[in-house]
């Protein structure tokens, strides 16, 4: 789930969407030619999207960082281009398999093409499906694009919006995307450059029939309310949304478009994981609580405080604060100045396993490392059979200039066991 709005992201500060495929060693480098030899394993991957996977969508992180068996597609924020990272040689490409392509935002390459800008996209079964704004010197026209796997090909999908311009500036931000039983939710907020008042957009476009279905009133405006903390579960989208000061948590019938209100507890936090088609666990104040909708019952449940719940489909994740940052001392002893434990929990709430972070920060190879985190739940993604734990480094000054996120890898099994072995799997930089 994402937690609110993006920093807000001016229009002449986004490169362009999608890009051509040329191999890279390394991220700084420049991409030389590329032929189809490259890319031809890239769509013969095993998928298990067939219904919405949390972490396969724009929360992941590092940024849309997407996975299949065999790599990770993610957005760029340096050149806002699609990149492939191959596991299996460690290379990094733009999704784009033209031959001698530049990818300098030319219009027949795939991955940088500057005609689109993207916002968000998201993977589902056999394609990516990206959120892009197309500007012309009347409107802004908002598109779903399907962009082939191997690069070879970004088809115009869908129109969801079109917003006619009035002569000012506009920065877009916050965009997700999520694909759910073949529909797509789609959000947005929208702003004036250098004014506080923000619009938003929240559809839902069905891929069959590409019809258009917008959440709030108006399709975008500044009286609509932002959604946040999206996620799906068989018949139903969820989100939070604020009225008035409260926030509320509802979810939307992708079948007949209807919407209801859960019925929680005051000082609802705006976390919550949902356990199954009737029933939801989400955060207070004073700790868990569950909420049936056959029922309308509320039960509270005070074993436990944390932030940004998380769940798997099977298991429950109570990450209780973040971690901030572990370093070597002037021993060689590694400082956690803020611990964070994490507690994984069944369906019924009982809990499974304990453990403090601190204790399996993946070291080998990384010994001087000082590391950092900033999210709650202290940068893991819990997808399935698989975890996997995004971490920053730092410099001497506490900075990170190159933006650079480490990925690391441990099963399930083992996390649950309380022995997790996580093994570095990808760098990922955006400088």
């Amino acid at each position: 789930m994402r937690k609110g709005l993006f920093a807000a992201l001016t229009i002449f500060c986004l490169a362009a969407f999608m890009g051509c495929a040329g191999g890279k060693d390394k991220p700084d480098e420049q991409p030389g030619e590329v032929t189809n030899a490259v890319t031809a394993g890239v769509s013969d991957v095993k998928f298990e999207l067939e219904d919405y996977e949390p972490g396969n969508r724009s929360d992941f992180m590092p940024r849309e960082m997407m996975r299949t068996e065999k790599g990770f597609y993610h957005l760029n924020f340096k050149d806002n281009g699609l990149h492939y990272y191959d596991i299996a040689t460690g290379k990094e490409m733009y999704l784009c398999n033209k031959p001698e392509c530049r990818h300098d935002g030319n219009p027949f390459c795939v991955a940088t093409n500057q005609t689109y800008e993207i916002l968000g996209c998201s993977l589902y079964n056999d394609k990516i499906l990206s959120y892009v704004r197309e500007e012309t010197d009347t409107q802004y026209a908002f598109k779903l694009l399907t962009v082939a796997l191997d690069g070879s090909s970004a088809d115009e999908l869908a129109t969801v919006l079109t917003i006619e311009k009035t002569g000012e500036r506009v920065a877009f931000a916050g965009c997700d995307v999520h694909i759910h039983r073949n529909k797509v939710l789609v959000t947005m907020g929208g702003s004036s450059v250098g004014e506080d008042t923000w619009h938003y957009c929240a559809a839902v476009v069905d891929l069959d029939t590409k019809k258009v279905t917008f959440l709030n009133e108006e399709p975008f405006s500044k009286d609509n309310t932002d959604l946040s903390e999206i996620s799906a579960y068989g018949d139903y989208f969820y989100y939070c949304q604020k009225e008035g000061k409260k926030r509320l948590l509802r979810r939307y019938h992708i079948g007949n478009g209807t919407t209801e209100t859960c019925k929680l507890l005051t000082n609802f936090s705006g976390d919550y994981a949902v356990l199954d088609e009737d029933c939801v666990v989400y955060s207070r104040k004073s700790g868990l609580c569950t909420y049936r909708f056959s029922t309308g019952e509320n039960e509270e449940r005070t074993d436990w405080q944390g932030k940004d719940l998380r769940t798997d489909g099977t298991y429950v994740y109570v990450p209780d604060g973040g971690m901030t940052i572990t370093s070597p001392d002037e021993n060689g002893e590694l400082v956690t100045r803020t611990p964070a434990p994490v507690y994984v929990l069944d369906k019924n709430l009982e809990e499974i396993a304990e453990l403090n972070m601190e204790d399996y920060l993946p070291l080998a190879g990384f010994e001087e490392m000082t590391w950092h985190t900033s999210s709650y739940n202290g940068g893991l993604r819990y997808l399935g059979e698989d975890i996997y734990w995004c971490l920053v480094p730092l410099d001497e000054n506490n900075m990170n200039p190159e933006m650079t996120t480490y990925v690391f890898h441990c099963k399930r099994s083992d996390f649950i066991a309380g022995e997790p072995k996580f093994t570095f799997v990808y760098q990922y930089k955006e400088n």
